[in-house]
């Protein structure tokens, strides 16, 4: 049973990881639309 614990902390620890990274992407999408943006309306 313990083994069976084991494994679930980790698939727990890997969903946490992965929602983290996934609000890094989208983050990082946000920004890069941004600097997309004012890149071709000349801002920059």
């Amino acid at each position: 049973m313990g083994v069976q614990r084991l494994f679930a902390s980790h698939i727990d620890s890997f969903g946490a990881e992965r929602k983290k990274v996934e609000r890094a992407l989208a983050s990082d999408n946000a920004l890069f639309a941004s600097l997309q943006a004012r890149a071709f309306s000349g801002e920059l």
